[in-house]
């Protein structure tokens, strides 16, 4: 009677450790890990992808220079989410950091990934000041201020003080810095 609690502890452990095991073994991060590294993988580049994303007014912090920590999903394609992450107005521009997720499937499928995978396992940074192209809501340009991309295929951009009447009632985000990849397992 008295080892029955350890053999129940021990078989708690036990399930605690596969069920960690196994959540690391297929999960998102793990499994774009292994296709980026070729680790029981093979991986082809398809093709450039344009994403087309609307800003929404009340998500830009024209009164506050506090960090707005956002984390919405304003896109999904590909098995890609790209979440507008943060918007923060920092004085001198407002700047909108986009960072993105992914919904894998273990053995195949697709994904979009901002740099060039090369097929020795290296990456390649292809970004341009180009790949982003803002307007207001009737179509008009806004001038683009500083850019950033990574880590992973995030990306983000800053729109100064002179641009902010064009964005007070929200405006697109035109990306075409992504490129779409299939891969397979092994």
């Amino acid at each position: 009677m008295k080892k029955r609690p350890l053999y129940i502890a021990l078989l708690m452990l036990v399930l605690f450790y596969a069920g960690y095991v196994s959540y690391e073994y297929f999960s998102d991060n793990r499994i774009l890990s292994n296709v980026l590294k070729r680790d029981h993988y093979t991986i082809t580049k398809k093709d450039n992808i344009k994403i087309d994303l609307a800003i929404k007014p009340e998500w830009i912090p024209f009164d506050t220079e506090e960090p707005q920590e956002l984390n919405i999903k304003i896109a999904e394609t590909h098995n890609t989410n790209i979440l507008l992450q943060q918007v923060w107005n920092r004085g001198n521009d407002i700047y909108f950091s986009f960072h993105t997720t992914y919904n894998l499937d273990f053995y195949n499928g697709s994904f979009l990934y901002n740099m060039l995978i090369n097929d020795d396992g290296t990456y390649t940074s292809r970004g341009s000041y180009n790949d982003l192209q803002l307007t207001d809501l009737q179509g008009n340009a806004i001038q683009l201020g500083q850019t950033g991309a990574g880590p992973g295929s995030d990306f983000s951009f800053g729109i100064e003080p002179g641009e902010y009447e064009k964005i007070k009632n929200g405006f697109n985000v035109s990306y075409s810095g992504l490129i779409l990849y299939e891969y397979s397992r092994k």
